[in-house]
C-alpha cells in the first residue's frame, strides 16, 4: 500500500516537472507561444488515460469547449474504459483545462481548518489561534445550495467548491466573540504529504459579520413584527454570509447566527478540566496550550452585504500554461510562518458571540493551479501554511 502510494506521488511530481519544463522551453525571447495541443494529450494520456492503479479514479473528466461565448462550458464525465469518450485531440474540447481538472479532483487531497483567533497585541501581524477544527474536504466542479437542503446539484466550472455538507456539527463548538477574528485555510498536498500548497488563507472580524448580521436580521424582524401584529415570537434567524477571499481569490461562505442566552451562560459556566473557571478571562489553563501563528494583514475582507449576490462562475478564459506562469510571477506570495505555542485564556462569550459554521470555499481552478506550480517551482517564496502543519519535504 505505501509502495503504491510513493509510486502515484512520484509520478504527480514527475507531471508538474514536466509542466514546468515544458512552459519555460515555450518562453523565448520574451514572446509567449501557446504550447501545442499534443503536448497536453500526451500528459494526459501518460498520467490519467493509461494509468492502470486500482488507486487512481475510474472516471474521467474532459472539458468541453463552449459553442458560442455566451455558453458555459461543459464538463463531460466518462469511465476511463469507456468507447464515448473524447479522442485524443478532438478539437472539441479543452485539453489545458481537462488536464488541470483532473490534476484538481484526482490527484490532489486537501485540509480545510477553521479557527477563532485574536490579533496578537504585541504585533499587526500575529495572532493567537483558540480553537481549530480540520477537515478532508474533497474538490468537485459542481454544488448545491446550503440555505435550500435537497437541492439538486448545479454545475460551476470553471469554479471548483469545496462543500462541507455536515457544517452544522462540525463547526458546532466554534464561537466567534468580540475582538476575534476567524480563519479559513485549506491546504493542498500530494497522497504522501511531501508535497503541498496553500489555495485559500482568509480571515473576517468578529464586528464585520455582526454588522451584517444585524443588517440583515432587523430587516427580516420588522417584516416578521407587521405580519405578527407585534405578537409572534421572532426566532433567531441563520443568515448565510459570503466573504471575498484574500486580493478577490474566491470566496467562503458562512452561516452565522448569534448566541442563545441559554448557550452563552452553559459555555462561561463550564469548568476547565484543570479546575480554572471558564468564567474567569484572566486565567490561563496550562494543560491546554494552543499555537500562535502569523498572518498576513491583507487577508482581512469585509463580507458581503448583499443577501443577492451573484455568486455564478464566470466565464471561463483560455488560460495556456505560459499566462499562468506570468500571473504566477506577478503574484505577491507573502511567507508566513508557524510560531512557538502559547498558552490562552479559558473560553468566555459575551452575548454578541455568533455561532459561525462555514458552509464552503469556491475557488477559481486557474487559481488553484497557479499555487500548485508557483509551490512547486519556488517552494520557499510560496505561502507556508497557518492553520495546518506541513513543510514541502520534497
Amino acid at each position: 500500500m505505501e509502495e503504491q502510494t510513493a509510486t502515484l506521488s512520484s509520478a504527480f511530481l514527475e507531471m508538474l516537472k514536466e509542466i514546468v519544463a515544458n512552459d519555460q522551453k515555450q518562453q523565448q525571447d520574451g514572446f509567449v507561444n501557446v504550447a501545442p495541443i499534443a503536448f497536453w494529450t500526451k500528459i494526459f494520456a501518460k498520467y490519467f488515460l493509461h494509468v492502470n492503479n486500482p488507486h487512481h479514479d475510474d472516471m474521467l473528466f474532459y472539458v468541453r469547449k463552449p459553442e458560442d461565448s455566451d455558453m458555459q462550458t461543459e464538463v463531460e464525465v466518462y469511465r476511463r474504459e469507456s468507447n464515448k469518450s473524447p479522442g485524443l485531440g478532438d478539437p472539441n474540447y479543452d485539453w489545458t483545462e481537462t488536464l488541470y481538472l483532473n490534476l484538481i479532483l484526482q490527484q490532489l487531497e486537501y485540509t480545510l481548518s477553521c479557527a477563532i483567533c485574536t490579533k496578537y497585541t504585541n504585533s499587526k501581524q500575529d495572532v493567537i489561534v483558540h480553537k481549530k477544527v480540520s477537515k478532508q474536504v474533497y474538490a468537485s466542479p459542481s454544488r448545491h445550495s446550503m440555505d435550500e437542503k435537497g437541492k439538486g446539484a448545479e454545475l460551476c466550472y470553471p469554479n471548483i467548491f469545496f462543500t462541507i455538507d455536515s457544517f452544522d456539527e462540525i463547526w458546532n463548538d466554534l464561537y466567534l466573540d468580540a475582538d476575534r477574528i476567524v480563519c479559513v485555510e485549506i491546504v493542498a498536498t500530494d497522497k504522501t504529504k511531501k508535497f503541498g500548497s496553500v489555495i485559500f488563507l482568509g480571515s473576517v472580524t468578529h464586528s464585520a459579520l455582526l454588522d451584517v448580521y444585524n443588517k440583515r436580521t432587523h430587516n427580516s424582524n420588522k417584516w416578521t413584527q407587521v405580519m405578527t401584529l407585534g405578537l409572534g415570537k421572532i426566532p433567531n434567524n441563520v443568515e448565510f454570509v459570503r466573504m471575498k477571499g484574500p486580493n478577490g481569490k474566491g470566496y467562503a461562505e458562512m452561516a452565522v447566527r448569534k448566541c442563545e442566552k441559554d448557550e452563552i451562560e452553559s459555555i462561561n459556566s463550564a469548568q476547565c478540566t484543570c479546575g480554572v473557571s471558564g468564567a474567569s478571562t484572566s486565567a490561563v489553563c496550562p494543560k491546554h496550550p494552543l499555537s500562535s501563528a502569523k498572518s498576513d494583514p491583507s487577508l482581512y475582507a469585509a463580507p458581503s452585504t448583499d443577501r443577492n449576490h451573484d455568486d455564478r462562475p464566470q466565464k471561463s478564459k483560455f488560460f495556456k500554461e505560459s499566462m499562468l506562469k506570468k500571473l504566477a510571477k506577478q503574484k505577491n506570495m507573502t511567507d508566513v510562518t508557524q510560531s512557538l505555542p502559547t498558552s490562552p485564556t479559558t473560553e468566555h462569550v459575551t452575548s454578541d458571540a455568533l455561532k459561525t459554521h462555514l458552509t464552503y470555499v469556491t475557488l477559481p481552478w486557474h487559481a488553484i493551479i497557479l499555487d500548485v506550480l508557483q509551490s512547486f517551482e519556488k517552494p520557499r517564496s510560496a505561502r507556508r501554511p497557518v492553520l495546518c502543519k506541513f513543510t514541502n519535504r520534497r
